[in-house]
């Protein structure tokens, strides 16, 4: 086996598609009732936002994915071991969607289930 430089554990990886889904989920009903209260002209900082949100989740999801596909399982620690620059990519998405969540945030705007 090689040196584990980055290991997404089954249980990671499921929080975070479990997050991902919820949160899309949920900015897909803001967002249709945003487009129904506001031209987006007038709120385009926010529109912004949720379009990159969108983004980004829909990237991180596929990265994901590419984890699933493209790694090594490792049996018996249930984990995938992850190369140094798909482990990269995983960290600034995650890194970006938090910021962007802060962003949102800004505006009053949270996806969180409390």
């Amino acid at each position: 086996m090689k040196k584990v430089v980055y290991a997404l554990h089954k249980t990671e990886y499921d929080d975070y598609l479990k997050q991902i889904i919820q949160n899309r989920t949920h900015a897909f009903e803001y967002f249709y009732d945003f487009l129904k209260e506001n031209d987006p002209e007038e709120h385009l900082s926010t529109f912004s936002y949720l379009a990159e949100y969108f983004s980004i989740l829909w990237q991180f999801e596929d990265l994901l994915e590419k984890v699933t596909l493209q790694s090594e399982w490792d049996e018996l620690h249930q984990r995938w071991i992850v190369d140094s620059e798909v482990a990269l990519k995983v960290v600034v998405h995650f890194h970006s969607l938090r910021t962007c969540q802060r962003e949102l945030l800004a505006h009053n705007i949270s996806f969180a289930i409390h």
